[in-house]
């Protein structure tokens, strides 16, 4: 993908979906044969909140290149100019600002809108800033799918053991025999 291809999209019309945002972006079925994410398809179901987990992880890893991109900085003005996508530089700023609204809403899985009303930080001109180490901003990110993931995430763990209970250890034929 590229930055441009963000330019003008409009995901916040409608209440957060993964599949739907991975549809609008073109890329449902490249993150779904993603091994970890078939994977767990393959183990649960595959309207699975950890499955929906796992496309929230994989869509951040496939935009990590973009998201890697030094960007231009915030523009209090941007919003107030009477026509902002004349220039390329306009244009430019729109897509950023249009990734950056996306990867927002699939790191906390809310509507770009809601997380504006709650006023959640980080918002985006603090992840636009993030530009002094090249994982900066993905890695923020990261974290914030992981605070946001945090139940689905332990109780996966619950069930993963339920599905592969740990293998019972091996006891030496002499300690066996000594339990006799």
């Amino acid at each position: 993908m590229k930055l441009e291809d963000f330019f003008g999209v409009d995901i916040d019309k409608y209440p957060y979906e993964t599949n739907r945002v991975l549809d609008f972006l073109g890329v449902r079925r490249t993150i779904e044969k993603t091994k970890q994410v078939n994977d767990l398809i393959n183990a649960f179901e595959p309207n699975s909140p950890y499955v929906d987990v796992a496309k929230r992880q994989q869509l951040l890893l496939l935009l990590k290149p973009l998201l890697s991109q030094a960007f231009l900085p915030h523009d209090n003005f941007y919003y107030n100019k009477e026509v902002n996508t004349a220039t390329k530089k306009d244009r430019r700023y729109n897509a950023e600002e249009r990734l950056l609204t996306i990867v927002l809403t699939v790191a906390t899985g809310e509507k770009y809108s809601t997380l504006v009303d709650k006023e959640f930080k980080p918002d985006i001109s603090i992840l636009r800033s993030l530009n002094r180490d090249q994982d900066e901003r993905y890695d923020r990110l990261k974290q914030i799918l992981s605070t946001h993931t945090q139940e689905v995430l332990e109780q996966f763990k619950i069930d993963k053991k339920k599905i592969n209970p740990p293998k019972e250890d091996k006891k030496s034929f002499f300690s066996r025999l000594l339990k006799k």
